[in-house]
């Protein structure tokens, strides 16, 4: 039937009238009108059936979608169930921890309460006794007494007061000996609940130390957990801090190479090098001044004392000392000019002796224009390092000194900051001072 279904009625008109071709011409007019009537119902009826598939097909598939949602929310229900259990779980478990504590708590407290309750029956034991062996002494002792009457009665007096001072002095050691025992007794019992409510106490403090320590473990694991996180995110802040300073504030370009010196001329060198060789006493002063600087930065009260016996011998040699009428005007400057100056004319006067030498290579005005510009340059820097390096050494010495030797002022405030010099040709033939590393430094700063 389905595969009928899906056949056009052109092909089973044309498969009926094959299977009929074999009957006669006459007959066939007859049978094919008749067979077309019977295929045109079979034909609707085939049509028919058909739709009523479709329709239970529409209707089979609008149900489907609707088991399909219906699954959808099922499975959306069940994974909501699943995330309810999983809290419920949590909070089952979170309960019977708090359960299981509340237990311990509560044996802890049974066991007190039985301790207190065994406690309070030997007391009532001991209480007990005790009224027990008070009242057979009472009871004793009005027995006692009815015979020492009994015997008063009917001895002689003089025998009654023996007998009864005799009867006396024995009941008396024998209530002192049960009054002993009996304290004996009380003292020992005493004793015994002592050290069974000490080692009670004891036992309920260990439990309560293991609760404790049970907690103190859980606190140090959250803890522990929370400082691993905190670190966490310590170094997530740190790492988005500086990729947020490294957006903000991109890094500087490198600065540019700075271009290679060419080699000087030798003739140049070699007349430098002859010049400062005839002059190693330039740099054993100076060497000499760096240890002095040294020397006076490092003990100051050395020289204090120094200049005074200096002061002092010359005050004793009869040398007259100079007044001071201001204390401000003995500063390092004017002695520093002094050196600065002299510098310049050996510097000047090297110059001139190199273009006197080399006069005939490149032209003289040229020369000496460089080596004065440049000379200016370096040596204002390195007059404004020394001035510092004066002022804040020796600007201490010279205010505490000026007191008591004016005179030795001067002479204390020198320069003690001078370092030794250096000298190199350029290309041009120009002169260049060269401080050590620390003034380049400085004044390139």
């Amino acid at each position: 039937m389905m595969c009928m279904a899906k056949l056009g009625p052109d092909a089973i008109t044309e498969e009926i009238n094959l299977d009929e071709d074999d009957s006669t011409p006459g007959a066939d007019a007859e049978i094919t009108a008749c067979t077309s009537l019977q295929c045109q119902q079979r034909f609707k009826e085939l049509q028919e059936q058909v739709l009523a598939a479709q329709r239970e097909k529409q209707t089979a598939s609008s149900e489907l979608d609707d088991l399909r949602s219906r699954l959808l929310d099922f499975i959306e229900e069940i994974n909501t169930t699943k995330k309810e259990n999983v809290t419920l779980r949590k909070e089952v478990s979170d309960q019977r921890k708090l359960l299981q504590k509340y237990n311990r708590v509560s044996m802890l407290a049974v066991e007190e309460y039985e301790e207190l309750q065994t406690n309070l029956e030997m007391e009532k034991d001991l209480r007990e006794k005790a009224e027990s062996l008070a009242q057979e002494m009472y009871i004793e002792q009005k027995k006692l007494k009815r015979q020492s009457q009994l015997l008063l009665q009917s001895s002689v007096p003089s025998e009654q007061l023996l007998k009864a001072l005799e009867e006396n002095a024995k009941l008396t050691q024998a209530l002192e000996e049960e009054r002993m025992r009996h304290q004996q007794k009380v003292k020992e019992l005493e004793e015994k609940l002592d050290q069974d409510r000490l080692l009670m106490e004891i036992e309920s403090l260990r439990r309560q130390l293991d609760l404790l320590e049970e907690d103190r473990k859980d606190l140090e694991s959250k803890y522990l957990s929370s400082e691993s996180t905190i670190r966490n995110l310590k170094h997530s802040v740190d790492a988005l801090q500086k990729r947020v300073q490294q957006a903000e504030n991109p890094p500087p370009p490198p600065p540019p190479p700075p271009p290679p010196l060419p080699p000087p001329p030798p003739s140049a060198i070699q007349s430098f090098i002859s010049m400062i060789r005839k002059k190693p006493s330039i740099s054993a002063n100076a060497s000499k001044k760096e240890s002095a600087a040294q020397t006076a930065s490092g003990n100051i009260v050395d020289i204090k004392k120094q200049a005074v016996d200096e002061m002092m011998a010359r005050i004793k040699d009869g040398v007259r000392l100079r007044p001071v009428q201001n204390v401000n005007r003995l500063k390092t400057k004017p002695e520093e000019k002094a050196p600065s100056s002299s510098a310049v004319q050996e510097l000047r006067g090297i110059v001139n002796s190199l273009n006197s030498s080399g006069g005939a290579r490149r032209p003289r005005v040229v020369g000496t224009l460089a080596t004065e510009t440049e000379l200016e340059r370096i040596l204002r820097l390195r007059k404004v390092t020394t001035e510092q390096d004066a002022s804040s050494r020796a600007g201490t010495l010279t205010t505490l000194e000026s007191k008591s030797m004016p005179v030795l002022g001067s002479a204390a405030g020198s320069p003690l900051g001078q370092k030794p010099r250096e000298a190199e040709l350029t290309n041009n033939g120009s002169l260049l001072v060269k401080e050590n590393r620390e003034d380049l430094k400085a004044a390139s700063q």
